[in-house]
């Protein structure tokens, strides 16, 4: 199997797996690679799991666990990764808080607030340090339409410092 790798090396297949216990409502009724992380209360429950990648005769491998906690109308969610390559180790860790208000007619707006930390050098793609990410959803039919303003700020002295503000639009069919 071709996977692409730098400069378009050949790669094994990656092999993942997740297992979870639910307490209440399932995060979904059918099977999902994706699964949308707001459900607007209509799945209240406590998700708990533990993840792992691994390259089947390759060096870089993966595990972690993660929570997902929706109340009504308060969605949580956290998440601790490992991350172990060549270019060495890197620990991810988020935890994210949204609350969902009545919008508009039938819209639902989501206030949110994302505290991210990396560490280690394994991802060159993952600047390390802390991250402050917060904004406000705007979910126009349910996850068919979404509209978001938000803003994330890195404290000085862990490489990118600063702020960024951005507006995005999202559609799902």
């Amino acid at each position: 199997m071709y996977r692409p790798g730098p400069e378009g090396a050949w790669r094994p297949p990656l092999l993942v797996a997740r297992a979870a216990l639910t307490l209440g409502a399932p995060e979904a009724e059918a099977y999902s690679l994706s699964l949308p992380m707001n459900d607007f209360g209509l799945r209240p429950g406590l998700t708990l799991a533990l993840q792992g990648s691994t390259e089947p005769g390759g060096d870089a491998r993966s595990w972690g666990v993660d929570a997902l906690l929706r109340l009504r109308p308060l969605v949580l969610s956290a998440e601790l990764h490992q991350v172990a390559s060549p270019q060495g180790h890197a620990l991810l860790a988020h935890v994210r808080a949204g609350l969902n208000l009545p919008g508009p007619g039938a819209t639902v707006l989501e206030p949110w607030a994302l505290v991210a930390r990396v560490t280690g050098g394994a991802l060159a793609d993952a600047p390390g340090g802390a991250r402050l990410d917060a904004g406000l959803s705007w979910y126009l039919r349910r996850q068919a339409l979404r509209a978001t303003l938000g803003g994330s700020w890195r404290p000085p002295g862990h490489g990118a410092s600063g702020g960024q503000l951005g507006l995005s639009l999202q559609h799902r069919r």
